[in-house]
């Protein structure tokens, strides 16, 4: 296994295996990653287990007070609450730009 860099870089690249371990380190660290991990056919974990007793509610309840998701949030999930209208006219602004650069 490893990883392109280091075949490109050659020994004085990163350990073959470093991608590999700074993976498992970050589902180690992560509590989103380790909430949401089905863990094969059984999926027998804490995310489906809360679902089937809690239902979508006590889904979002989890993942809010245990500050599973809530890291990823801009301002934790306090920030500001946007309209459809500001959403598409992000989208169409956005577009535009893509647009343009695809012509340049």
């Amino acid at each position: 296994m490893g990883n392109c860099a280091y075949k490109v870089l050659g020994e004085q690249g990163e350990d073959r295996d470093e991608a590999w371990k700074r993976q498992t380190r970050g589902k180690l660290e992560n509590k989103l990653y380790s909430f949401v991990d089905l863990k094969g056919l059984e999926g027998n974990t804490e995310f489906v287990q809360v679902w089937k007793e809690s239902g979508k509610p006590g889904f979002m309840r989890k993942l809010q007070n245990e500050e599973i998701l809530q890291p990823y949030l801009y301002e934790r999930g306090n920030g500001k609450e946007i309209t459809a209208e500001e959403v598409i006219a992000w989208q169409n602004k956005r577009e535009s730009q893509v647009s343009e650069m695809r012509w340049q």
